[in-house]
């Protein structure tokens, strides 16, 4: 099962650097949704509070299921490790998208 390993390995690093570079610069490049709104619309929402709460989360996030993950596989098997890790990995990104939703501004 070392492809499932590399994956959840490299998936991880994804979300670990992704969580240490983004910045208040190239957020506007990296958020899909913020990107595509005009100048007026992105300063109805909080970049610094977003990236305050962003930066911890993203990089807990590829930390911890990547330790979720192996845990798992070493206690139980492959299979049940890939479930859980998609099922964490899926709950925790729709809070994302949840939680950031309520950092708009109201202007």
């Amino acid at each position: 099962m070392l492809v499932l390993d590399i994956i959840v390995i490299v998936v991880s690093l994804v979300y670990v650097f992704a969580g240490w570079y983004t910045n208040e610069n190239n957020a506007k490049h990296l958020f899909a949704g913020y990107r595509e709104m005009s100048k007026s619309e992105r300063e109805k929402y909080d970049i610094k509070a977003i990236l305050k709460f962003f930066k911890p989360f993203i990089i807990n996030l590829g930390i911890l299921t990547m330790l979720a993950y192996f845990s798992i596989s070493f206690l139980f098997d492959y299979i049940t490790a890939l479930f859980v890790w998609i099922g964490i990995e899926t709950i925790a990104l729709a809070y994302l998208v949840i939680k950031l939703n309520k950092f708009k501004v109201n202007k």
